[in-house]
């Protein structure tokens, strides 16, 4: 049998080679998935070498991701803080627990239907502090009335032995503090919520009622989605060693997100957008260029879009682009009105994916305006 010290050894060795290795595998996806969306897979050959700093988009990637977790599963982290695993001594609490997470659930799906309910009528930024303040506090008296409902009954066994008062603190926390909490913790939705919903468009057309159940679906969706973990985690066995436990909270973490980025094609788009921005590989600032006439001829300028000018010696073009990728010693510059078509295609309508291919193909169209370039060639001249 292996000794600690050499099962410790292995684990050192696989991780020097484990680590590297997914992060060269999660930049190659990275640069493809992007490449993919603007439709020049055509240069990726030219990018794939060992020289460049595929290491730097691996990680960035998975930056990327740990701080989309972090915003998403907000609702689960505050959760977790709130919702005691166990009281020592009080084997019912079990019972106790798994009610205040049915009472989560629901008082998260009702501020969910009250804020989409009032914003619907009401201009959410016409209410005032106190409007707003008495909004948020509206939640928990719904919460404590369901405490008694579910919990009085497991509470009274534990207060039938106890002195007159420690059963009032013991009835004050389980009937009152937490459930009132858990009222406040309900509107932690709103950082998952307004996540999804930043890039939430609607088909043309659309009427009000088309509009309203697709944003009901979608809150659906991503309030039971952004509470699992946490709930996994509560429910958890506490003598499972830290190791199982945070695999068996991240894991369901990142299975939710990868099983969502099937149905919500926004979730990888907007983590990809996020990395290659972070690590230079795109740059929607226009710029003005200038390229020696010997690399293209003036006809690859012939769209109006680029704005070009000889130079009065004759000897550059002069254009004005935006570089949509840049990696290694290549640069994709695209005409400025592209940025507007790649914004849109970060865009998405709920369980539509006809409309993501639609805005997919439209950045296909002018992209194919643009021309690759080795990093020599180009001589950036200044913002536009």
């Amino acid at each position: 049998m292996a000794t600690t010290e050499e099962t410790q050894s292995r684990i050192t060795k696989l991780m020097k080679v484990a680590i590297p290795a997914a992060a060269l595998i999660i930049a190659y996806g990275v640069i493809w998935g992007h490449l993919l969306r603007i439709s020049r897979q055509d240069i990726f050959m030219e990018t794939v070498n060992f020289r460049d700093l595929f290491s730097l988009t691996g990680v960035a990637f998975i930056i990327s991701t740990l701080l989309f977790c972090v915003v998403y599963y907000t609702p689960s982290f505050y959760a977790a803080l709130v919702i005691k695993r166990e009281v020592s001594n009080y084997s019912d609490y079990q019972k106790i627990k798994n009610k205040y997470i049915l009472i989560l659930f629901i008082s998260t799906y009702l501020a969910s239907f009250i804020l989409l309910t009032v914003s619907w009528f009401f201009p959410v930024n016409t209410f005032n502090q106190w409007e707003m303040t008495g909004l948020i506090l509206a939640v928990s008296p719904v919460c404590i009335i369901l405490s008694l409902l579910l919990n009085r009954k497991v509470v009274q066994q534990r207060t039938r032995y106890m002195d007159e008062k420690d059963s009032f603190f013991f009835n004050l926390r389980m009937h009152l503090g937490t459930p009132f909490i858990l009222g406040v913790l309900s509107w932690v939705y709103v950082f998952p919520l307004s996540l999804m919903m930043h890039n939430l468009t609607f088909l043309p057309g659309a009427d009000d009622r088309s509009q309203l159940l697709d944003t009901l679906m979608l809150s659906a969706i991503v309030l039971f989605t952004s509470l699992l973990p946490g709930v996994v985690y509560i429910k958890a066995d506490r003598q499972w060693s830290l190791l199982k436990q945070a695999a068996c909270v991240g894991g369901t973490a990142i299975g939710l997100l990868m099983v969502l980025s099937v149905f919500l094609p926004v979730i990888p788009a907007l983590l990809i957008n996020f990395t290659v921005k972070i690590t230079g590989i795109i740059d929607t600032q226009p710029y003005n260029y200038a390229v020696s006439t010997t690399v293209y001829p003036q006809e690859a300028f012939s769209s109006r879009e680029w704005r070009y000018q000889k130079t009065a010696d004759g000897n550059f073009h002069r254009f004005d682009g935006v570089t949509l990728f840049s990696f290694g010693s290549v640069r994709l510059v695209c005409p400025p009105n592209v940025t507007a078509a790649y914004h849109e295609s970060l865009k998405y309508v709920f369980a539509s994916p006809d409309y993501d291919e639609q805005k997919r193909q439209a950045l296909a169209d002018v992209t194919g305006l643009c021309l690759v370039f080795k990093k020599e060639q180009l001589i950036k001249m200044g913002k536009r």
